[in-house]
């Protein structure tokens, strides 16, 4: 398929010309023959190659037999139009575009010079050969000359129109291209007629206007093609000697050298306006499409001088306190005052070193607050600007974890230093005691609680480090089953954690069963009393309060103690979190947070309730959708009564019935 395309048309142009003028004898005003040579081989695969030069060689040879030239210059003719091309479009590919893209401005640059100056010089060359050798004795110097600029030209008309092709500059513009090509049609074919002779030098600088125009509006494919049709216009005309210059030059020769010397500067203008067009384009899209990106990232994206003025911020800036007239490396208003020193040393030291930029930092936020943020930036030329292009990222969450994990190290060596320090000096006590004999009943009664108090302790703390491991890897794990919460906050209550005066119980009645998992609410309540009796008064109870709320059932902890400040009252339910009026009472800040994470898991909810004054009120609600399935009762045969289920509650005989645990 390539083989003849490339033969036919190269035949088709090759007849074109020689009608138009004989390029054996005087050279044409362009060969545009070359130019599609060289616009196939740059557009086709290298593998197709051989088969666009096969095409070649039949075209060429086809056309110089029909139109019977010598046989002996025909080979010169055929190698001169196939090496030239070939070298041309050879080179373009190693050394600029693959495709023969005409952009950026450097690619045009490598064009000219292989595919246009070069390739010609060489195949002209050889062409000239067969000319000067086998057609007739004109002087060398008559034919190389024209040979050369009819080929380059043929490569700077022809070859464009290819390059370009498949843009669709002209479809989002279709009425300003029409205007376009009507205008530079009329003027070029206006242009190239008889002028008076005071107006013939600058007539043909009309069509000027018209490709640049081409090339501005239009880029590189504009160019080409207006390019391609005052090509064609001027060489027609020229050839039925019309226009300046066949009215000005003293022969044929002359005539076709002054319109080369036009063409070939007018298409070198047009193309150089069109590629510095298609590149300023292009620059203009690539930074729209970098402050687009910049804008929906969640990073501040900025970039500032080497005096740490700012040039640009990303549509992030707006979420931060914006102070006026400050430079990046001063940082006065929108940097915490404890962090502005550290801040500017390593400005200054980025600066002086070249080096990147990296600093965490508080920034101020738009409504006055500080944030935590890692800032970064390098120095960089990118989109034609030589700057510190950098992001500030937002690592609040991160550093306040870190904090928290700092802190819980702490706290968590401290707190199992306790414990595992009294279980040590319990156990040394006992010892000795023993060996000298000394261990009364009651001694041994007094150590036994203080190891079991001890071990106690450390089994909770060592117990509420595996569940937060749990919860980190995917969840406490839970097993739901009718429970009956009045025996269960009995069970609670005296479980012997605390002593039995400590815990008041005010339960409404008929609390009944809810699907729960025992042992899940039972830790969840433990929890809450424990608070309860840690922050309050050793004369004052810990009230545990049940009864219907809101549609569901609410077991309120309530005591009398510190209370939790307002702005706290979440905080209390993060990993390691702490209110801070706790002072030097003992805990690892993990218990709350663990039971929010059970109620949660209950499809229930965990929250501080009430003003805080004085003391704490803790809610732990379930949905009313959580109470277990009422099941059937059976009928005693003895009697005929109705018997209960396990959980106490009867479907027919509605008799209800509440155990206490002891």
């Amino acid at each position: 398929m390539l083989f003849a395309v490339t033969a036919l048309g190269y035949f088709a142009l090759a007849r074109y010309v020689i009608w138009l003028n004989d390029p054996s004898q005087v050279g044409a005003g362009f060969w545009p023959a070359g130019g599609l040579t060289v616009g196939l081989l740059l557009r086709a695969p290298s593998r197709l190659w051989p088969w666009a030069i096969a095409g070649v060689v039949a075209g060429e040879s086809a056309s110089n037999l029909i139109q019977g030239y010598p046989h002996e210059g025909i080979p010169w003719w055929v190698a001169g139009n196939v090496l030239g091309p070939l070298i041309g479009a050879a080179l373009v590919r190693r050394f600029a575009s693959p495709s023969g893209a005409l952009t950026p401005l450097r690619n045009l640059f490598a064009f000219i010079v292989f595919a246009v100056a070069l390739g010609p010089l060489i195949g002209a060359t050889v062409g000239s050969i067969g000319t000067v050798g086998f057609v007739q004795s004109r002087s060398w110097f008559d034919v190389w000359p024209k040979y050369v600029v009819g080929d380059a030209l043929g490569v700077f008309v022809v070859a464009p129109v290819m390059l370009t092709y498949g843009r669709s500059v002209f479809r989002r513009r279709a009425g300003e291209a029409l205007a376009l090509l009507a205008s530079l049609v009329l003027v070029s074919a206006t242009v190239f007629q008889d002028w008076p002779h005071s107006l013939e030098l600058i007539s043909v600088s009309f069509t000027l206007p018209f490709l640049t125009w081409a090339a501005v509006r239009f880029g590189m494919k504009g160019a080409a093609w207006a390019v391609f049709l005052l090509a064609q216009i001027a060489n027609l005309e020229n050839a039925l000697g019309n226009g300046p210059f066949a009215d000005l030059a003293t022969s044929r020769d002359d005539a076709v050298t002054a319109l080369q010397i036009f063409l070939l500067v007018a298409a070198s203008s047009t193309f150089v306006l069109a590629a510095l067009v298609d590149e300023l384009s292009d620059r203009e899209r690539v930074d729209r499409l970098i402050r687009d990106l910049a804008d929906a990232m969640p990073q501040l994206v900025w970039v500032v001088g080497d005096a740490g003025e700012i040039a640009y911020f990303n549509q992030r800036r707006d979420a931060y306190f914006q102070p006026a007239d400050v430079g990046w490396g001063e940082g006065r208003g929108f940097l915490h005052p404890d962090d502005r020193d550290q801040s500017q040393a390593e400005w200054r030291r980025a600066l002086e070193s070249g080096g990147v930029y990296q600093v965490e930092h508080r920034m101020r936020m738009a409504d006055g607050s500080y944030r935590w943020h890692l800032s970064r930036a390098e120095r960089l030329d990118a989109i034609g600007r030589l700057a510190w292009y950098g992001t500030s990222t937002d690592i609040h969450e991160l550093k306040l974890a870190e904090q928290a994990k700092d802190q819980f190290i702490a706290i968590a060596s401290h707190e199992l230093r306790n414990p595992v320090a009294a279980l040590h000096g319990t156990a040394q006590q006992l010892r000795r005691a023993h060996e000298r004999d000394t261990l009364t009943p009651e001694r041994l009664e007094a150590y036994t609680r203080s190891l079991v108090s001890s071990s106690s302790y450390l089994a909770r703390l060592t117990h509420e480090l595996m569940d937060v491991s749990r919860l980190q890897v995917g969840g406490l794990p839970a097993h739901p089953e009718p429970t009956d919460l009045e025996a269960l906050i009995h069970g609670v209550a005296s479980s012997g954690e605390w002593p039995a005066h400590r815990i008041r119980l005010e339960l409404a009645e008929g609390l009944g069963e809810f699907m729960v998992d025992p042992a899940r609410a039972h830790q969840l309540l433990s929890n809450l009393i424990d608070n309860g009796v840690k922050y309050s008064p050793e004369s004052l109870p810990v009230v545990v309060r049940a009864g219907a709320v809101d549609g569901g059932i609410a077991i309120d902890v309530i005591d009398q103690g510190i209370g939790v400040p307002p702005g706290e009252r979440e905080r209390i339910f993060t990993p390691f979190g702490r209110a801070e009026n706790v002072g030097t009472v003992p805990g690892l800040g993990m218990g709350l947070y663990l039971a929010r994470e059970i109620a949660e898991q209950h499809r229930g909810r965990l929250e501080v309730v009430g003003d805080g004054e004085p003391g704490t009120t803790i809610r732990f609600w379930l949905p009313a959708d959580a109470r277990a399935p009422r099941r059937a009762t059976s009928t005693d045969p003895r009697d005929g009564h109705p018997v209960a289920g396990p959980g106490g509650e009867h479907v027919l005989g509605v008799v209800r019935s509440q155990g206490t645990p002891s």
